[in-house]
């Protein structure tokens, strides 16, 4: 006998802003350029002197990512919004498309885009 396979759903997960998410969760999104679309920030997971955080704000690979240590999570907006406000996936999942909605696309604030040789202008 043969089981059944349920229809597959192909909607597409929303994607709100990191800078929404970051906001919030009540965290700053940061403002110290590091090139590639990312931002340095403070994490909010865990108490810093500096910034060991880095979140990009690309609406299509925004991401989030603490340096500081390995037990800080690193994900999407979705994932932010698991662990920073303590939701199950189907919860944040929610919450998102509400941030999507109230924000139009989402997608409020994109770092500038710098190249490799920006940066390295600048060391030397």
């Amino acid at each position: 006998m043969q089981h059944k396979r349920r229809p597959r759903n192909d909607r597409e997960l929303p994607k709100p802003a990191i800078a929404d998410v970051l906001a919030e969760m009540g965290a700053d999104p940061g403002d110290i350029p590091t090139g590639f679309g990312w931002v340095r920030m403070r994490c909010p997971f865990h108490e810093d002197r500096t910034a060991s955080a880095a979140v990009n704000h690309d609406p299509e690979t925004g991401g989030f990512v603490c340096h500081a240590n390995d037990t800080c999570p690193r994900g999407d907006a979705i994932k932010l919004l698991q662990l920073g406000l303590g939701l199950t996936f189907r919860d944040a999942v929610k919450r998102a498309s509400d941030l999507s909605t109230e924000s139009g696309k989402g997608h409020s604030r994109k770092a500038p885009k710098r190249r490799a040789s920006d940066l390295l202008k600048g060391m030397l």
